[in-house]
Formats: C-alpha cells, sequence, structure tokens
C-alpha cells in the first residue's frame, strides 16, 4: 500500500492509519494503532475489531 503523505514527522504513518481505520475497517482512528515499523516500511498495526471481523474487512478490501 502507498500513501501520498510525506514520510515527514509521522504524517505518511498518520495517514495510513486513517485510510485504514476509514477505508478499510470502517473504525474509528482511535482503534487503530501503529504497533512496529514507525519509521520503516514494513508496519505491524492493531485493529481493535474481533479477528475474524477484521480479516474478512480486510479481505473485502484487498477485493477493490
Amino acid at each position: 500500500m502507498r500513501v501520498h503523505a510525506p514520510a515527514v514527522d509521522g504524517k505518511a504513518n498518520e495517514a495510513l492509519l486513517r485510510y485504514l481505520a476509514k477505508e478499510v475497517f470502517g473504525v474509528p482512528v482511535s482503534a487503530v494503532a501503529l504497533v512496529k515499523g514507525e519509521k520503516n516500511r514494513n508496519k505491524t498495526v492493531r485493529v481493535e475489531l474481533p479477528s475474524k471481523e477484521a480479516l474478512a474487512r480486510l479481505s473485502v478490501a484487498a477485493e477493490r
């Protein structure tokens, strides 16, 4: 996934978390957190949703 926000002062990470929250998982931004990879291209995020529901929503988003 690519974001258009610059990788400066955490702007790209913020944009990624907002996108995942609103467009992929349909949850408030506060329900998505960056766990690992703040300064790396590879990210690990935590979403406050039951696992099955999160995987289903991620699968639907991947098909778009």
